[in-house]
C-alpha cells in the first residue's frame, strides 16, 4: 500500500530523510534549499538539496509526482552541468526526486556508499 502525501507534507519528509544522513555519516553535511520563502536571486535555479560526505557529493532536485512542477530554464542549465560533471567523476550525482521513496533509495545509496 502506497502513502500519499501532500506536497508541502512530502517536501518535509524529503528533507527530514536527507538531514538524517548528518546523523548517520561522521563530518558529512545536508544543504536544504526548498524552503517556504523565496531564494534570495543568486541561488535561484540551484538544487533544493545539496548532500556531502566523504565520497560524496550529491545535488537533489525535488519535482513531485502528480503535480505540475517542472524543471526551470534555469534548473535546467544546472542540471545539464551537473550531469556533465557527474560523467567525469563517479562520486559526483544529479539526481531528480518525485517522492519519498525516491529520496529513501538515495540515501540508503549514500549511506551504504553505493550510488
Amino acid at each position: 500500500m502506497r502513502i500519499t502525501l501532500d506536497k508541502k507534507n512530502t517536501k518535509q519528509k524529503i528533507s527530514e530523510c536527507f538531514k538524517e544522513i548528518e546523523k548517520i555519516i561522521p563530518n558529512s553535511k545536508v544543504l536544504n534549499s526548498n524552503s517556504k520563502d523565496p531564494l534570495p536571486v543568486g541561488l535561484r535555479g540551484f538544487v533544493d538539496h545539496m548532500i556531502v560526505t566523504w565520497k560524496y557529493i550529491v545535488f537533489v532536485e525535488d519535482k513531485y509526482e502528480d503535480t505540475k512542477d517542472k524543471l526551470s530554464d534555469e534548473q535546467k542549465k544546472l542540471q545539464r552541468l551537473l550531469l556533465h560533471h557527474a560523467s567525469l567523476n563517479k562520486n559526483i550525482h544529479y539526481f531528480v526526486v518525485k517522492n519519498f521513496e525516491d529520496a529513501q533509495k538515495i540515501k540508503i545509496g549514500i549511506i551504504q556508499e553505493d550510488l
